[in-house]
């Protein structure tokens, strides 16, 4: 195998570990995230829902189980291609610290990982 098709195959393994990644983390996030935003932003004076359990009752009787993934198109995309894209630069900054290095050094890893987390939070 040539190294170019050794990258193609790297790449597009990165790409469809991305957009798994980003369907989970939809998939499993996104009715917390639709029902924290209903509750913060009730109105104050006159509230729909007295707490979290009201509120995800109400939504399953009024909406059924679509109403807690409203919006998760949208939502959906952008996931997916923030995870491809963490995916991908992760893989290109580890081959480039090999390369640099001979070695992964296991100090910067840790704090291009803490960097990552600080600019994703």
């Amino acid at each position: 195998m040539t190294s170019d098709q050794s990258f193609v195959r790297r790449t597009s393994k990165n790409v469809v570990a991305g957009t798994v990644a980003g369907i989970a983390v939809c998939l499993v996030g996104h009715p917390f995230d639709t029902l924290k935003v209903r509750l913060q932003t009730q109105p104050i004076n006159n509230p729909i829902y007295s707490g979290l359990a009201d509120c995800v009752y109400k939504t399953l009787k009024w909406e059924g189980i679509g109403g807690l993934y409203a919006g998760v198109g949208k939502y959906l995309g952008i996931k997916i291609r923030e995870q491809e894209l963490i995916s991908r630069l992760d893989s290109q900054t580890l081959r480039a610290v090999t390369v640099t290095y001979g070695q992964t050094s296991s100090c910067y890893m840790k704090a291009y990982m803490l960097g990552l987390i600080i600019q994703y939070d």
